[in-house]
């Protein structure tokens, strides 16, 4: 069965106003420790003192990766504090949910929620991973959706091949016409 999304490893990258990393850092580190301490399983990492002071960037990039939950929240923090002006949240998925994301509804997602990019893996790729860019609200919402879809339709075929092995063992102890009986029962039971 699927993984619930919560608990999958992921990475967020937040940008930021370069201006407003001392908001995020507070005096003597005072904000970004209490983000740290309310979210502990998460590692962040922020920009070096050389992209902080460079005057060529005008946004730098604070990186979370952890439990999408723990994540999440101190992703939303960390925005609280210094709104994000773009969030990017990557996570690998299992090669055999690939068929998965396929889906319509997954297909269609951009539909109902404004992120402005989504990267959805092929068949093909060795290292599978989903991709989302926008803001930080959308993305989560994104994320979210996705893996319901993915949890929901994993196990729609779990039940599926639950209900054809019934089908199987029935055929095989109870034989011919009887079986069949069994086994019509059964795809009624695929459909409810």
């Amino acid at each position: 069965a699927a993984e619930g999304g919560g608990e999958r490893q992921i990475r967020v990258e937040l940008d930021i106003e370069k201006a407003k990393m001392r908001k995020l850092i507070g005096t003597k580190g005072e904000t970004i420790k209490n983000i740290q301490s309310h979210c502990a399983n998460v590692k962040l990492m922020t920009p070096g003192k050389d992209d902080a002071s460079s005057d060529e960037l005008r946004f730098v990039t604070v990186t979370l990766t952890g439990k999408a939950n723990d994540v999440f929240k101190a992703s939303k923090m960390i925005h609280d504090c210094c709104t994000a002006c773009l969030a990017v949240c990557t996570s690998s998925i299992p090669p055999n949910f690939v068929s998965l994301l396929q889906r319509p509804r997954v297909q269609s997602i951009k539909q109902s929620i404004p992120v402005d990019n989504i990267f959805l893996p092929r068949k093909q790729d060795k290292n599978p991973k989903v991709v989302l860019e926008g803001y930080l609200e959308d993305v989560i919402k994104a994320y979210s959706f996705i893996i319901d879809e993915v949890v929901k339709a994993d196990r729609e075929l779990t039940k599926t091949r639950e209900n054809r092995k019934l089908k199987e063992i029935s055929h095989k102890r109870m034989g011919g016409a009887e079986a069949s009986a069994v086994g019509a029962a059964a795809e009624g039971d695929d459909e409810r």
